[in-house]
């Protein structure tokens, strides 16, 4: 496993390196890249990296921006306003919500200690608070973010120190506008415990291999289906646990889509998913030349892809031309979603975007077809990171249903420095009917093994 991640991802990354000046740009568009790897990855990368003579990366920086809601917090102090009463009194407003009222009303009201307490616009705790909002709060180091150049990063742009870290001064969205190549290298901790599953199972069945595990086992996805879900990659949170249970997935595109669904915004559309994957009368479709695009999820849009395919099919747009839109919506940049209005609708010659009028779809449809895309756009997923989380999560639900064993020893080697989570885990393994065997000095390693009467605790 691990020297298949070196050939593919690194091989990649180093590929994509030596080719970076033939890179066309769309717009400020730039091809990025993500990769997962395991838990040790920056030791792989490093070593793989200096392998293929690919000398100078650097760390990104990031910068976390002021809120509406933590504004509040921190502009009131400076005008006679108790910290403690503006954290008691916003406790349970929400920050976004707080922001459409103020700029519809003009007032803010809320309740403290059963009092009503009104702020307007002109509040100079509110009008200084706005004036911060979308500014700098602190720099940080981008969590995976890796900037790849031919030539000593400090030749392309400045650079500084986060603690211990050298890191861009630029974020990674000025280093893409700039060309250069940013990937995002993650670190995964389940990666490791899969790897460290195939490698007890191996003690019994030294042939067996990863790539064995099919993806279409039907006791793995009955288990998923009842909820039996602790312990597997994505699925074992009690709202996860519940979506299983109504959607009972069937195949991989199933888990995808809960995955890709199961986040603020999204989370609205799944009780329409899980109804119209179970009675196929319910799925609509604004017009049916949306049929092939979203077929595969009942109807409902849910990936980028998807979005990015509705503007380049119905509405004549170029790939790239495609998601640009998608990237304007989803940042909300409202002059640009109300000229890509007309085009998607009427066309764009100067652009040669034929329009959807112009491919046979009436402008009122085209209308209701845009107006849907631009709510789903917001938080719409890229299919292709719930793809690989969701071969992850079936590859651990398929190994807790066949080597239970062998998985919970290697899942709780991975959480020893959680005792929460051990504790968790041990429980569904008495739940799995897995006797936990105590230390034992001529029998136990340095970390929980598989034994023919349970597991073994390590030493």
């Amino acid at each position: 496993m691990e020297d298949l991640l070196k050939a593919v991802v690194m091989g990649r990354a180093c590929r994509n390196t030596a080719n970076i000046k033939n890179r066309q740009p769309i717009g400020t568009m730039y091809v990025k890249a993500s990769w997962t790897l395991p838990e040790y990855f920056q030791e792989i990368m490093e070593d793989e990296l200096n392998v293929k003579k690919v000398e100078f990366t650097d760390d990104v920086r990031a910068f976390t921006s002021y809120t509406f809601k933590p504004q509040l917090k921190t502009v009131g102090p400076k005008y006679g306003k108790l910290l403690n009463q503006i954290r008691q009194a916003l406790g349970e407003v929400d920050g976004n919500q707080a922001m459409d009222t103020l700029n519809e009303t003009g007032v803010l009201t809320f309740d403290f200690d059963g009092q009503k307490v009104e702020l307007t616009k002109d509040d100079l705790l509110i009008d200084t608070a706005q004036k911060l909002e979308g500014m700098p709060r602190h720099a940080s180091t981008h969590a995976a973010g890796v900037v790849i150049t031919r030539n000593p990063v400090d030749t392309y742009v400045p650079l500084a120190k986060n603690d211990e870290a050298v890191v861009t001064q630029y974020t990674m969205t000025t280093l893409e506008e700039l060309g250069l190549l940013k990937m995002d290298f993650l670190g995964l901790r389940n990666l490791t415990v899969l790897d460290d599953a195939v490698k007890l199972v191996q003690r019994k069945k030294p042939d067996f291999r990863l790539s064995d595990i099919p993806d279409d086992d039907p006791a793995t996805y009955e288990m998923i289906s009842s909820g039996r879900t602790s312990g597997v990659f994505q699925m074992e949170s009690a709202g996860m646990t519940g979506v299983c249970v109504g959607l009972r997935p069937q195949n991989i595109e199933d888990i995808t889509a809960i995955i890709a669904l199961y986040r603020p915004g999204p989370m609205d559309s799944i009780p329409r998913f899980i109804a119209c994957k179970h009675d196929s009368s319910k799925i609509k479709y604004l017009h049916p030349s949306l049929e092939p695009i979203l077929s595969v999820t009942y109807g409902c849009i849910v990936y980028q892809e998807q979005v990015i395919q509705i503007f380049q099919q119905l509405g004549g747009y170029s790939l790239g031309q495609a998601d640009m839109v998608r990237r304007a919506m989803s940042k909300k940049k409202a002059k640009d979603i109300a000229r890509e209005r007309d085009a998607f609708i009427h066309g764009d010659k100067e652009r040669n975007i034929t329009g959807c009028v112009a491919n046979g779809i009436p402008a009122e449809t085209a209308e209701a077809i845009y107006d849907e895309i631009y709510d789903f756009a917001n938080y719409a997923f890229n299919k292709a990171h719930a793809v690989s989380y969701a071969v992850v999560a079936y590859q651990t639900a398929w190994f807790k249903c066949h080597y239970t064993r062998e998985y919970m020893a290697a899942l709780l080697t991975s959480v020893l420095d959680n005792s929460d989570k051990v504790a968790g885990y041990i429980s569904e393994c008495r739940d799995c009917g897995i006797a936990l065997l105590p230390p034992d000095i001529n029998r136990s390693s340095d970390c929980f093994t598989v034994e023919e009467g349970g597991i073994r605790f390590g030493l």
